[in-house]
């Protein structure tokens, strides 16, 4: 009985002799491992590449709607004011034909000085062009209204135009509203 105990023990059959890994297939399973970590990696990386641009699309929405709400507000309150149509806040009379910047506190149209970048406020998340007062930097969008006249004291068109740059490709989004003189 001992002799065949150790026979046993010794044996090539013995059920246990051949486990574990050999080197190939360590290397095959390092290969796929790498492999499938490499795709969830490219997988991530496009998501959150998708998630910024989409994110800069609707920042980019927001402030061309923005710029429109306040050229509305800027026209109402030149009827209330008793302004010339096509003034938009200023005392002079109606503003001529060209390009401008507005922002969230604008009483007026502002002169566009060259195509200045929107400045983010950390704090408030409010965008605008002057540095007082804002805690934050360059936002990355610039935004430019335009104001055409359409028919002589009848109709003006504002086009509110966003520009912004996403992972190098210049992207633009237009705004068009009309203001007609039906008071």
């Amino acid at each position: 009985m001992k002799f065949k105990l150790i026979k046993t023990l010794f044996n090539n059959d013995f059920p246990y002799s051949r486990a574990g890994f050999t080197l190939v297939e360590v290397a095959i399973s390092t290969v796929i491992l790498g492999i499938f970590m490499s795709a969830l990696l490219f997988i991530l990386s496009l998501s959150i590449s998708s998630a910024t641009t989409v994110k800069n699309n609707f920042v980019a929405a927001f402030l061309a709607q923005e710029g429109v709400e306040l050229m509305n507000n800027l026209r109402h309150e030149d009827w209330i004011q008793g302004r010339e149509f096509g003034s938009f806040g200023s005392i002079l009379g109606a503003v001529s034909d060209g390009e401008y910047r507005i922002q969230w506190d604008s009483l007026e149209l502002m002169s566009l000085n060259g195509n200045p970048q929107l400045l983010i406020d950390d704090s408030t998340g409010l965008y605008g062009y002057s540095d007082g007062g804002i805690v934050g930097g360059n936002s990355g969008f610039y935004r430019k209204v335009i104001v055409e006249t359409v028919v002589p004291d009848i109709e003006k068109r504002v086009t509110v135009r966003i520009e912004w740059s996403d992972d190098g490709n210049a992207k633009q989004i237009n705004t068009e509203w009309h203001a007609f003189n039906w008071k």
